[in-house]
């Protein structure tokens, strides 16, 4: 195969349009060729594409090296485990590639051991092998293992999520966490699990089950939020839009209280803010659109209208008073 065509058909899985024939190929020329330097530059060349985006998290920004560090390094003779952490490195190089371009991204993989990922400041939409769906939240990664098809449907998460589960009662999906489980048979929920932040878990539809060495088994129904604070978990009824909301391409609020407001915008940009006067922010309702502006230039915005200052105590951290 031409190295030109090699180059076309890596273009096109990074897009997203993985037909059967496409994998097949894809598959085909991995297996035969994927190690001869042809190969891999048409795959550095579609690295190269994405400018190179940094991985946080001790992760290379080097597809290659990316997946020896996930898995383990292997003998350079495997053959077998190169091309695999081949298919890995592409999947992972698309994801944020498109993420970077576009915002959003379109996948679906039915290869084992894998990582989907969403870059800073993007967002990331998945097709998962059980057809369920998975929006990624700025900075995060979805982990699938090769038991993906096993009694549970298991993955595990760091960052946020909104998830869409296709419902199999005899193969529960199980999202993991550093702190919780959460268990589900078909439903919408959300899973927020980024680093030196509160773990939460917001129910949209359906039920869901959440465990946890420190959590007490909690059964969720719609509009319940469970989230930790002080050491300690509670259960509180929400406005789910508030915890969803990110997953499109914009935020509308029609006379929607600041507090609120302000929940949205730490989901939206991946941030904490903190309310000087929770009374207050309560009485303030506020009407505008979010689409892609940046953070400063919407709290400037909500200064002016309402009255409210804010102040920047930190990189993540806005306080409203």
């Amino acid at each position: 195969m031409k190295s030109t065509a090699k180059r076309r058909i890596i273009g096109k899985f990074s897009r997203g349009e993985h037909s059967p024939e496409t994998v097949s190929v894809f598959r085909r020329w991995l297996s035969r060729e994927a190690l001869s330097g042809d190969g891999s530059d048409a795959l550095m060349e579609v690295w190269d594409d994405c400018g190179n985006l940094p991985v946080e998290n001790g992760l290379t920004e080097n597809p290659f090296e990316l997946i020896s560090e996930i898995e383990g390094t292997g003998s350079a003779g495997n053959k077998k485990k190169v091309v695999r952490r081949m298919i890995v490195a592409v999947s992972l190089a698309a994801s944020i590639c498109v993420a970077v371009l576009c915002g959003y991204i379109a996948g679906t993989y039915s290869m084992p051991d894998r990582i989907l990922a969403s870059a800073s400041h993007s967002k990331g939409y998945f097709v998962l092998p059980d057809s369920s769906k998975v929006w990624l939240n700025n900075d995060s990664r979805l982990y699938l293992s090769n038991r993906f098809f096993g009694r549970t449907r298991k993955v595990r998460l760091e960052g946020e999520a909104y998830f869409e589960v296709s419902r199999d009662e005899k193969h529960p999906f199980v999202v993991n966490t550093d702190k919780l489980d959460v268990t589900v048979l078909g439903t919408k929920f959300t899973v927020t699990s980024y680093s030196g932040k509160p773990n939460s878990v917001c129910l949209a539809e359906g039920s869901v089950k959440v465990t946890g060495p420190d959590v007490p088994a909690t059964v969720l129904r719609p509009g319940e939020l469970l989230t930790e604070a002080c050491g300690y978990w509670k259960v509180k009824k929400v406005r789910t839009s508030i915890y969803t909301a990110w997953t499109g391409s914009q935020m509308k609020f029609d006379s929607i209280p600041l507090s609120d407001i302000a929940k949205s915008l730490e989901h939206w940009y991946n941030v904490r803010i903190a309310l000087h006067n929770r009374e207050l922010m309560d009485s303030i309702t506020l009407s505008f659109t979010v689409r892609f502006e940046p953070l400063e230039e919407i709290l400037q915005a909500i200064e002016v209208i309402s009255g409210v200052h804010y102040r920047m105590l930190d990189s993540d951290l806005i306080e409203l008073f």
